[in-house]
């Protein structure tokens, strides 16, 4: 089954206070049901990112999924789908 990462970030804006990353993961884990990561994934799934919390959600809920957190996240964040693929090690691979 594949899985695209689903990931709540933090944007900063002047006029209000950015969300902790503990109330970016309360909104996330009310609508999935899979387990919240305290990380996204940058180059390509290479590299944890300690400023984000993601999960992944299997591909044919996603969009849906999406949706849904959209409508609960506390002003400050956003969210996105992530990538669904993973380069390999070493130069000129690809999957």
């Amino acid at each position: 089954m594949k899985f695209s990462a689903f990931i709540l970030a933090l944007i900063s804006q002047i006029c209000i206070a950015a969300p902790t990353l503990q109330e970016l993961s309360a909104s996330l884990s009310t609508q999935v049901t899979s387990p919240v990561r305290q990380f996204s994934t940058q180059n390509f799934g290479r590299e944890q990112y300690l400023k984000a919390v993601s999960a992944l959600i299997p591909t044919n809920d996603v969009e849906q999924t999406l949706e849904r957190v959209r409508k609960v996240l506390p002003e400050g964040a956003i969210a996105f789908i992530g990538t669904t693929r993973i380069l390999p090690e070493g130069p000129g691979k690809l999957n």
